[in-house]
């Protein structure tokens, strides 16, 4: 890109090109602060996920969006992959019955320093926060239905070199009655 069109400074870029929306691609402990500035340019938001770093600072962007009236949307791709677009198709036509319950099970090995993204060695609940955050998007998405409750539960194992929550185990209950296990753990040691 030319010089002119490269920026350092959000304000000024907002200030100089009408803008829709923005894109928020920042690492998550700033994103409320972009989110600030979109506001204040009365633009709508599409964001990377997490929405933030904690719910605590999730939910402070949540009623921002919602008191400014603008639409937020967190950009969530795995569920167009062909193979869970495929179990979409089949659990929607119907040909195994009405759905009742789905188990979801994520293992990697992740224990190790470097074989994930390395910033998530040093936050809360990694696992939980960049995670499954994609399994409960696959999980609503395969419910057809939002999620109403959420039970999660996470641990670090001694060999792994994440601060916590490495490991996880989550039960979700959906808006239609149907429940979810969601199996997740990045420090499983392989072989």
């Amino acid at each position: 890109m030319p010089d002119d069109r490269c920026y350092a400074d959000l304000e000024r870029a907002f200030a100089e090109h009408d803008a829709d929306f923005c894109s928020v691609v920042v690492p998550p402990h700033v994103h409320e602060a972009v989110v600030d500035v979109a506001l204040d340019y009365e633009m709508d938001v599409l964001s990377e996920k997490p929405i933030t770093d904690t719910m605590a600072a999730s939910v402070c962007i949540a009623d921002k969006i919602d008191r400014a009236g603008r639409k937020m949307g967190v950009t969530m791709t795995h569920r167009f992959d062909r193979d869970k677009m495929t179990l979409r198709r089949e659990i929607r036509s119907g040909a195994g019955g009405p759905l009742d319950y789905l188990a979801f099970r994520f293992t990697c090995d992740y224990r190790t320093r470097g074989a994930w993204d390395d910033r998530l060695y040093d936050v809360d609940d990694p696992l939980l926060m960049d995670g499954a955050i994609h399994h409960l998007d696959l999980l609503c998405d395969l419910a057809d239905a939002a999620s109403e409750t959420v039970y999660a539960q996470s641990w670090n194992p001694p060999w792994s070199d994440f601060r916590n929550g490495a490991q996880s185990l989550a039960a979700v209950t959906f808006a239609d009655g149907t429940c979810a296990l969601n199996e997740a753990a990045t420090s499983t040691p392989s072989g």
